[in-house]
């Protein structure tokens, strides 16, 4: 847990003087240290943005910053960030007890622990891809090429293996395997109803507004495994972590040749105070964009048969997104089988025969 991160430093220079630093520490890849260090980054904005009226220099000898200063700064090292795949911003929104109440879930929700706050992803289809021209001046913004691929499931695949000899009569075989499995279903995860993994390559790109010309600025690589389970309070698990290249080539290997290679552009960035992405599929299938938002609701909010957020709750949530006016939203996306069949990453990579 680190109270500064390596990219803060760059909101207390010039560009050139940031480009200087990196040249001389050697480092051509910026990405390795907004990504390839740091498992989420939590930005605390400071009470002069909202709740000016607390802020003071009374309390740290060390704060100097007039409340101007404080906001500009602040600002900055918001932006610095930009491009992380876990950016949360903790505004003034709450008095200072809602927020470090809303930090502190945020933290134990990221490393596992037990907490009253789930983070829901709230998605919208968009009309058409985005025009980096018509994005306002001062929203930064990175591009970035996303490869996903999705890995070979050993438990499902030796399941069906195993149903498969079974089919020819060895007795002896299908009896210890069957004792296997049902080993297997009693241990604590048979509780999950899916599992399935998948690694990630993410390429930051500049892109020269009027060429078009992709410069590839640097990559950085992860793994993810989601688990889908039936307990309410806990539908489905993600667990993230950075790998290297070397682990990601490797990882490959092991590729479930059932799917496609799921290839998209990514544009990530700030508005008013919420972190989006969006999504625009380039491979198995194109035309295809969807804004992601990220929403935090009390796990003691109104829930849905299935363990997720309830309909009228996720409208709620919807409404209180504060969409940026320069994207082409078509319409929101629900929690259903359709919507999920029709536009998630997981069913879109999947071979159709």
């Amino acid at each position: 847990l680190c109270d500064r991160g390596l990219m803060d430093g760059s909101a207390y220079m010039t560009r050139s003087e940031w480009k200087d630093l990196l040249l001389k520490r050697k480092v051509s890849n910026v990405c390795e240290l907004r990504e390839g260090r740091y498992n989420a980054v939590f930005h605390v904005v400071t009470a002069a943005e909202g709740a000016a009226q607390y802020y003071t220099l009374e309390n740290n000898e060390a704060r100097t910053e007039t409340p101007e200063l404080a906001r500009e700064l602040d600002e900055k090292t918001r932006k610095a960030w930009v491009g992380h795949p876990n950016l949360r911003v903790f505004d003034n929104s709450t008095n200072f007890e809602g927020k470090l109440r809303r930090l502190v879930e945020a933290t134990a929700k990221l490393v596992g622990l037990p907490c009253k706050l789930s983070r829901v992803t709230t998605k919208f289809l968009l009309r058409c891809k985005p025009d980096l021209k018509n994005f306002p001046v001062g929203v930064d913004y990175h591009v970035f090429d996303v490869e996903k691929i999705y890995l070979y499931d050993v438990d499902s695949r030796r399941r069906s293996w195993v149903n498969w000899y079974g089919s020819f009569g060895d007795s002896d075989n299908i009896l210890f395997n069957a004792k296997e499995l049902e080993q297997e279903e009693t241990h604590p995860t048979a509780n999950y109803v899916e599992e399935y993994s998948f690694v990630r390559k993410r390429t930051q790109l500049e892109i020269n507004p009027e060429t078009k010309e992709e410069t590839v600025v640097g990559s950085v690589y992860g793994q993810t495994t989601v688990k889908r389970t039936n307990e309410k309070q806990n539908p489905t698990i993600e667990v993230k972590r950075i790998i290297t290249k070397r682990e990601y080539n490797a990882a490959c290997k092991t590729r479930d040749q059932s799917r496609h290679v799921v290839k998209q552009k990514r544009i990530s960035f700030l508005w008013n105070m919420q972190s989006f992405t969006v999504h625009m599929y380039e491979e198995p299938v194109k035309d295809l964009c969807i804004l992601h938002a990220q929403v935090e609701v009390p796990d003691d909010e109104d829930k849905g048969g299935s363990g997720d957020v309830g309909v009228g709750k996720r409208c709620g949530l919807m409404n209180s997104v504060d969409l940026p006016p320069f994207l082409e939203i078509e319409r929101p996306l629900n929690d259903t089988k359709k919507d999920k069949s029709q536009y998630g990453a997981f069913n879109i990579s999947l071979k159709r025969t």
